[in-house]
């Protein structure tokens, strides 16, 4: 920043001089002054250059001041995060956006994203050790079939790194219900391992398309999910980092003509390396208007997940009957997702677990009574909102309003057991709030 300032002073005094000499020179000689033309020009270029000078010394301090602050702007903090989840250490993301270890680490921290970002690092650093032994002894041959042809060396899939892969997997099991999603996910699990041990024997291989649908209500865990699948993928040596990009119709679709392209050119490009999770994908083209720039936008990607197959998954998501409509508007869409996870609406006692995992969470216990107010509170809350009622979005919100209700019941009682309590009576008079 000083080497740039420092020019750009450099360069406009230059400028500065050339026409001072030059108009008084030409004044000089038309009879306009009769000064000497060095001193006069000497004096003016004096005060131009007093007039630029604090200027330039104001921005210095602001950006030095700005730097030794943090200056974790928002271009700034996407940088971060981005090769936050690559794995990169601290000292390359610090060298790289010209800033501390220790403000790069507490940005992390404030972001809460450090612990994911230690996991990150441990993952690159076994990813690093891995491709280190193997060019040491001399790679793995080996052949494929991609859809064009045999598959070039530099578009294989990386090692599988069943640590990880474990770790992910363990990850998806936590979360409640999903049957039907996790069954689906230890399918690809298992598809990729048969194709790398088809690529051991010299077998042809044809990839299939890693992209997915994710077709659910509100409030099912598919954002939750969409994290876990970039860490399995990752894991499977089908990403680099498996970090995930959240975008809606608003990051993708341009306000005029000509915008659009770069806009959702933008998008894809920080999802390099990882999961391109589009929420609510059927807002695209739900206008019906072909004149619409989100169809433009839909172009736009199906042309980057061709050209870059190998870079990046591209998860979509939204409501079941909104998503199909989306997935007919264009040929090109049912060809790339040709895999659709279905997120079942929770049942009653899921919800149940749900709440109880809150619980355990932040360390309340329930007495007989008040998990029968849970489980009732939950049951009527599904059957009395029907289609609006938001699943484990709703449960949390239940959850915190029976916090709320436990605060101004405890409030003053000197009894510091009744912290860790949640009763009954709580949790009715939540319930009554939330539905």
């Amino acid at each position: 920043m000083r080497t740039t300032l420092a020019i750009k002073l450099l360069l406009n005094t230059l400028v500065i001089w050339a026409c001072l000499y030059l108009a008084v020179g030409e004044s000089r000689y038309a009879g306009v002054i009769h000064v000497d033309t060095l001193p006069f020009v000497l004096f003016c270029f004096a005060c131009a250059v007093a007039l630029l000078l604090p200027e330039y010394l104001i921005k210095l301090y602001v950006e030095q001041d700005l730097v030794a602050k943090g200056g974790w702007g928002k271009r700034r903090t996407e940088e971060l995060l981005t090769m936050a989840g690559q794995g990169e250490s601290l000292y390359v993301i610090a060298t790289e956006l010209s800033a501390s270890i220790e403000s790069v680490r507490g940005k992390l921290v404030s972001e809460k994203t450090y612990d994911n970002y230690q996991l990150a690092r441990v993952d690159r650093l076994e990813r690093d050790l891995e491709q280190a032994r193997k060019q040491a002894m001399g790679g793995r041959k080996g052949a494929s079939v991609d859809e064009g042809g045999p598959q070039k060396a530099s578009q294989r899939p990386l090692a599988i790194d069943n640590v990880a892969l474990k770790r992910a997997i363990s990850k998806l099991d936590e979360l409640v219900g999903l049957k039907s999603v996790k069954d689906e996910v230890r399918g690809l699990v298992a598809l990729t391992d048969v194709r790398e041990l088809r690529r051991r024997e010299n077998l042809p291989v044809t990839p299939p398309s890693f992209h997915l649908v994710f077709s659910g209500n509100p409030g099912t865990a598919k954002t939750t999910v969409a994290r876990v699948i970039g860490k399995v993928y990752q894991s499977l040596g089908l990403l680099t980092s498996g970090h995930v990009v959240e975008v809606s119709r608003a990051d993708l679709v341009g306000e005029y003509m000509g915008h659009t392209a770069p806009k959702t050119t933008a998008a894809v490009k920080k999802a390099y390396g990882g999961v391109l999770f589009i929420d609510e994908a059927y807002s695209l083209t739900a206008g019906g208007d072909a004149n619409d720039f989100g169809y433009e936008a839909i172009d736009t990607l199906l042309k980057l997940m061709e050209d870059h197959r190998n870079k990046f998954v591209v998860v979509v998501a939204g409501y079941p009957d909104l998503m199909r409509r989306f997935l007919i508007s264009n040929p090109g869409l049912q060809s790339r997702f040709k895999t659709t996870l279905t997120f079942d609406d929770y049942t009653a006692d899921e919800l149940t677990d749900i709440f109880m995992s809150l619980c355990k969470t932040y360390k309340l216990k329930l007495d007989a009574d008040a998990l029968a107010a849970v489980k009732g509170a939950c049951k009527a809350l599904k059957h009395v909102m029907g289609e609006r009622f938001a699943n484990g979005r709703d449960v949390r919100k239940l959850f915190e309003r029976c916090m709320e209700k436990q605060a101004l019941r405890i409030r003053g009682n000197p009894d510091t057991s009744d912290l860790s309590k949640l009763e009954a009576w709580d949790v009715e008079l939540a319930a009554r709030q939330v539905g």
